[in-house]
Parts: structure tokens; sequence; C-alpha cells
């Protein structure tokens, strides 16, 4: 993967049930399937067309995970509705109560670093830390590469 400097990325904020291995889970499912549909639950605060102005990649942000937690995807496609009985959806979705909202179809799935993500994006609009974000309310937002990234 490759992150250009000055390009766009969603980063959003994902919360799992405590038994839950997020980055296990979907990355067992991109194993057995070339793939795993990942969801935004509840109401989603980006427009779809915002996000495909932007490259296919995702960054996420495991809520409780204090310097830890962050992955970086990348998908292929976008869709409003996937059947939660798809073999590619991971099985723990089923007890999600939020409605879903999107849902993206991941290719690949890898740990990323907290000090990279600090030292290499800003928030997008506000030029703001990245730790200061992370700290908000706000579910997902948008943020700026200041450095070309390689993973």
């Amino acid at each position: 993967m490759h992150l250009k400097k000055d390009n766009i990325y969603p980063l959003f904020k994902i919360r799992t049930p405590n038994y839950v291995d997020f980055y296990m889970e979907h990355k067992k499912k991109i194993d057995q399937n070339g793939h795993v549909w990942f969801c935004r639950f509840g109401k989603n605060n980006m427009k779809v067309q915002s996000l495909t102005s932007c490259e296919p990649l995702l960054l996420m942000k495991e809520s409780g995970k204090k310097h830890g937690g962050i992955y970086i995807a990348e998908y292929d496609r976008m869709e409003s509705f996937v059947p939660l009985s798809e073999t590619s959806v991971p099985s723990y979705y089923k007890t999600i109560l939020h409605p879903p909202s999107l849902w993206f179809r991941i290719l690949s799935l890898e740990k990323f670093d907290f000090q990279l993500l600090c030292d290499c994006f800003v928030g997008n609009t506000s030029g703001g830390d990245i730790e200061k974000i992370l700290q908000s309310m706000c579910p997902a937002f948008f943020i700026r590469c200041t450095k070309e990234i390689k993973i």
C-alpha cells in the first residue's frame, strides 16, 4: 500500500464487543474468501460522494485501545446493503444492535503504527493534531497525509 503526500483518507473509529478480536475476525475472512465485508454501523456522518473521491483505503481506530488498535484496509466496493448471512461477513455482526449504514468490501487489512499515524497525518479541515482528534466524539473524519508512506 502506498499513501501519498497531501491525499485525503477516511479514518473510522470502531467499537467491537469485548470478546471480539477485530483484526483476527476480519483477517480470517480475508484469508478464507479473498475479502471481508466491513460495516459502519449507526448513523453515517460521511457522504458516499466524499468517500469515493478518496483513494480506496480506510484507516480504522479501535475505541478503548490507547496507542493501538490502528488498522489500514484496502477496499474495492461500497454498498448500502449486504446480507448478514453472506459468508464474508464476520459472524459477530449479527449481535450488533445498531443498524448497518455503509459496507466496504475489504481486500487487505494490516496493522498500522500509532506513532506513524500521529507523525504523518493531520485533520483535513482543521490541520489538527491526530491524537487530539481521536479524543473527539466524532466517529469518523477525513485526515490528510503529510508524507509519502509505503507499507
